[in-house]
């Protein structure tokens, strides 16, 4: 029996283990992509993404840009940033299309929002606030190559997903349209940070990285009970 995987032994590693064990190989994913779309499901998903990872998004990526003290990885990241709000347009912000989307999905908001529906996107919320706001700054850097990485990753996935049903206005899909091109060049940047890493933060690469994973894959195992009982 195959033991535990050593830890990776450059930060490139790490970009490359979870370019490869995708989190779009989540049971959840691989279950509504058996299954009929269904837009009932869809905007649990989505509100609950609104509030664990949209919402918070670039405040969590400002303390990055502001805590590491190398410019090379500050000016990826903040080229970064720049994208999530928008290029100084905030009408064109992240969260803004975000918001359009979910209330493009509004046909199919569940009859009753209580508590115990939204809670897998508060505790995805409240474990990214953990790791960027007490954590040590490339463990923010970790976090952030894995996020990029997922994104693309989840984007695509749910891209497919919408493109398999018509009722949704295509208007309010532009977030996931443009996020799909945009986290191609993010995703590929997660190696460009990575190449920048100095070796002895690499503990702190790696554990930033393991805690979004861990805080990723909790969120759709908690999302498969919230849609799937």
């Amino acid at each position: 029996m195959a033991g535990p995987r050593p830890a990776p032994a450059t930060p490139a590693e790490i970009v490359g283990r979870f370019e490869e064990e995708s989190l779009a190989d989540h049971p959840f994913m691989r279950r509504l992509r058996r299954e009929p779309v269904d837009l009932y499901k869809l905007w649990k998903l989505m509100k609950n993404a609104q509030i664990g990872i949209i919402n918070g998004f670039s405040r969590r990526l400002a303390q990055v840009v502001a805590k590491v003290d190398d410019n090379r990885i500050r000016s990826i990241l903040a080229h970064q940033l720049n994208d999530e709000l928008g290029g100084g347009n905030f009408d064109r912000a992240h969260s803004q299309l975000f918001g359009q989307l979910v209330l493009g999905l509004d046909r199919w908001k569940a009859d009753v929002v209580d508590d115990a529906l939204l809670t897998p996107g508060r505790i995805l919320s409240q474990r990214l606030e953990e790791i960027y706001f007490t954590s040590d700054a490339f463990e923010g850097v970790g976090a952030t190559m894995v996020i990029e990485i997922f994104g693309r990753q989840v984007d695509m996935f749910f891209g497919d997903e919408f493109r398999r049903q018509k009722e949704v206005d295509p208007k309010s899909l532009e977030w996931l349209n443009m996020h799909e091109e945009l986290e191609i060049e993010h995703s590929a940047e997660s190696l460009d940070l990575a190449h920048l890493v100095p070796l002895q933060s690499l503990p702190n690469v790696w554990r930033g990285a393991q805690r979004v994973s861990a805080a990723s894959t909790a969120f759709f195992d908690a999302m498969y009970g919230v849609c799937f009982g």
